[in-house]
């Protein structure tokens, strides 16, 4: 095993993740791996950073940004974040009622790499915030920074290709996929740029080429739905499938807080973990200012994951344990004596623990004592959230003291010095030699090929929402043939919005009963009766695409074009039709 012995980079948990036994006996490590959540910039982030460009400078404000966490994302082979805004102008203003709209400058690139990180996806519900342009000018901003980018390309293939980073000789594939949008391109953008989607059936031939590839395949998922959302049968079936087509470790993004952790077992005996969500790395998302005193994970929890591996006998990596470094996303305060630029308008990631320690120098009573007492709990809370097992191994509410287990050090009372956390061996196994950390060297990157499904040459500018004004169908729906809450634009086969959970709900009865047959029907709007009918038809089978990308077998779905009004008169629409199994 590895010892993690920079100074800020300290690990609240770690356990062996295949138990005492089988770490030891496997000796050789392989990279180490850190994971951080969603680098958002949303608007009282910008202008607390702000503040603090106009009195230390731009180039120094998005330095200290990631300043307290470098250290952690520094001390590992390879850090890779989730890259939720565009680095681009301004191209889009956030239209009323919608969601979010967010960009950057390059600055933001510069303190990432500055910071630590290597590589970062661009698939997410923000990519194309700020349209095409935007798409295209953050893909450019991110390689000009000596970064890799990975979930977005100039074409479908390019989207949906891994790339290979290649650390201390090592090759690791990395691939990255979103499971929705806020919004998709105008007609007129489409095609000029593409980001990975679940649901374009390329992740799992992606996966399956790069485990060819690579001793270690690394998947990242954003997950559609946000805040205090825990995976659903939907979500935890899309990883199913990224483990068993050759994913090692998946990453998920998108919920913006913390998720429990969890192995997949694969169809071929392999366990792969699942890092459920990571929650915000930055991003204020106007939580209240008293967030670090609740029970529960909030927006502002911003742990960084830290993923050891080692050589298996099959000469494959695999991971062997897990480590959390407790981060918290602070909010510009107007007193903080524990900090030395006291009174600054901060809104950045720190230490936990490094702000533990100054907060004990720092001696303000009361104060500090409250605020010491809510980051233990905090730091606690992300471990039994992210290390797989901790919350079966100890009982809830012991603040930092719960982590103290046989085989693993208790918390020393100056929590701001380095202290290695590890299992420790069992008696006369020899000792390893401290496996020396690769100080970002210079890294080789190429792109995997990747297999192109007829479902992932369709372009992707459908915008999937919970808030479709179309009543969801019921499964009895389904059975008399219901219409399904999808729109059309004029002379479009792929729907403008599809509801999501309306998608799931359909999906979930056909993968419960296999004997379930579909039909889609596929109908032409009044102000489309001069196109051919084979519009109906087209319209179908894209939809029939979208299933077979989910798992459902071509062979149960059938699709035809409907040739009076259907369910929706005068408007392009679906309706779908189940068969119920014969007795």
């Amino acid at each position: 095993m590895n010892h993690f012995a920079p100074a800020a980079a300290l690990a609240i948990a770690l356990m062996s993740l295949v138990g005492p036994a089988a770490a030891w006996a496997q000796p050789k490590p392989g990279p180490t791996l850190a994971f951080g959540g969603d680098v958002m910039f949303d608007s009282p982030t910008r202008r607390a950073v702000s503040r603090v460009a106009a009195e230390v400078g731009e180039a120094e404000a998005f330095r200290l940004m990631f300043a307290d966490v470098a250290p952690a994302l520094r001390a590992v082979d390879v850090a890779f974040v989730n890259l939720e805004t565009p680095v681009s102008p301004q191209y889009r203003q956030r239209p009323e009622g919608r969601p979010a709209v967010f960009w950057a400058t390059p600055q933001l690139l510069r303190s990432l790499r500055t910071a630590g990180v290597d590589v970062v996806s661009i698939a997410n519900n923000h990519a194309y915030d700020q349209g095409a342009r935007g798409l295209l000018d953050t893909i450019e901003a991110v390689a000009a920074e000596g970064l890799v980018g990975v979930g977005a390309g100039r074409d479908p293939q390019s989207a949906a290709a891994t790339m290979i980073v290649q650390a201390s000789g090592v090759d690791i594939a990395f691939g990255a996929w979103s499971q929705g949008m806020n919004r998709g391109l105008p007609a007129n953008e489409r095609g000029l740029v593409q980001m990975a989607m679940v649901r374009d059936g390329t992740m799992s031939p992606s996966l399956a080429e790069a485990r060819r590839r690579a001793p270690l395949v690394v998947a990242s998922i954003h997950w559609a739905r946000e805040t205090g959302f825990r995976l659903g049968r939907e979500e935890l079936a899309i990883a199913q499938r990224a483990a068993d087509a050759g994913a090692d470790l998946i990453i998920g993004h998108g919920m913006h807080v913390p998720d429990r952790s969890r192995w997949l077992q694969t169809t071929d005996g392999r366990r792969v973990l699942l890092i459920s969500a990571l929650g915000n790395l930055s991003g204020l998302m106007r939580a209240r200012r008293e967030a670090v005193y609740q029970a529960q994970a909030s927006v502002r929890d911003a742990p960084i994951v830290v993923v050891r591996t080692t050589w298996s006998a099959a000469g494959r990596l695999q991971p062997t344990s897990v480590a959390v470094v407790p981060c918290w996303i602070s909010r510009p305060l107007p007193s903080a004596p524990w900090w030395p630029e006291s009174g600054q308008p901060l809104a950045r990631p720190v230490s936990i623990l490094a702000e533990i320690g100054r907060l004990r120098r720092a001696q303000c009573g009361a104060e500090c004592e409250r605020r010491i007492a809510a980051y233990e709990h905090r730091a606690e809370l992300q471990a039994r959230l992210l290390v797989p097992g901790m919350s079966d191994d100890h009982p809830p509410g012991q603040g930092l003291s719960a982590l103290a287990r046989p085989g693993v050090p208790g918390w020393p009372r100056e929590t701001d010095k380095p202290v290695p956390i590890m299992a420790a061996p069992p008696a006369g196994t020899p000792a390893l030699r401290p496996h020396p950390f690769t100080a970002h060297a210079q890294r080789v990157v190429r792109a995997t090929p990747t297999i192109v499904t007829d479902a992932q040459e369709e372009a992707s500018g459908t915008t999937l929402t919970e808030h479709e004004p179309v009543q969801r169908p019921s499964a009895s729906a389904y059975f008399r043939g219901a219409l399904f809450p999808a729109t059309f634009g004029h002379r479009a086969t792929m729907p403008q919005r599809v509801d999501a959970v309306a998608l799931s709900q359909l999906t979930q009865l056909l993968r419960g009963d296999p004997r379930l047959r579909v039909q889609i029907t596929g109908y032409r709007g009044n102000e489309e009766a001069a196109a051919p009918h084979s519009l109906a038809s087209a319209r179908a089978e894209e939809f029939k695409a979208r299933l077979t990308a989910r798992g459902i077998s071509a062979g149960r779905i059938q699709t035809r074009a409907g040739r009076s009004q259907g369910r929706r008169p005068g408007e392009a629409h679906l309706v779908i039709r189940l068969w119920p199994p014969r007795d």
